[in-house]
């Protein structure tokens, strides 16, 4: 095998899983460990969907520390909340559960990559939640827009978005690369009879 064909099967899968490990297990941290302060009318939609009380407290299922009243009339909770907000809007059912898995996926599946461990599976699970993300966020702008009047952020953002999708799409593809727990344990794959 040359060089070139030893880099691709081995090492460029290898970099695609420390970034997308790197990057999604922050981004699941910062769901989870940092607050947001939602307006009024998102604290209203976090009521409808069962996350925060009339009181200001958040229900127990699933569990979120008390939400503090912010000054403006909404609440500061958990940023993972952010996407019950956003599913909630959507009419998605089970929302709330919806904001704890994607940033389960994110912080659990990001590890996992980073060691290689189940990483078709993980790199699957993450490009589900990046495609949502593009379709919620990303593809309402794009489609009253050309992307070339995008501002900046936006466009970057979508960039982003689009990106880490690709990058989980190859990861879920074509597997973890030799320098992971997936080919120590499980071994190198059969190759294809032609």
């Amino acid at each position: 095998m040359s060089f070139s064909q030893s880099s691709a099967t081995n090492f460029v899968p290898f970099l695609a899983r420390l970034v997308l490990g790197a990057v999604f297990v922050i981004a699941g941290w910062n769901k989870l460990m940092t607050e947001h302060d939602f307006t009024p009318a998102e604290t209203a939609t976090l009521r409808a969907a069962g996350v925060v009380e009339a009181d200001g407290s958040t229900s127990s299922a699933p569990t979120t520390p008390d939400a503090e009243e912010s000054p403006a009339g909404g609440v500061t909770t958990r940023s993972l909340h952010r996407i019950t907000v956003m599913c909630q809007e959507s009419g998605l059912p089970y929302a709330p559960w919806l904001g704890w898995a994607t940033m389960a996926t994110e912080l659990v599946g990001g590890g996992l990559l980073i060691v290689g461990l189940f990483s078709r599976i993980w790199g699957l699970g993450l490009a589900i939640v990046m495609g949502f993300a593009f379709y919620f966020t990303s593809l309402p702008v794009l489609r009253t827009t050309s992307p070339f009047a995008l501002p900046p952020e936006t466009f970057l953002a979508a960039a982003l978005q689009l990106s880490l999708l690709v990058l989980a799409i190859g990861v879920a593809l074509a597997g973890p690369g030799g320098a992971s727990l997936d080919r120590a344990i499980f071994g190198r794959a059969k190759p294809a009879l032609d």
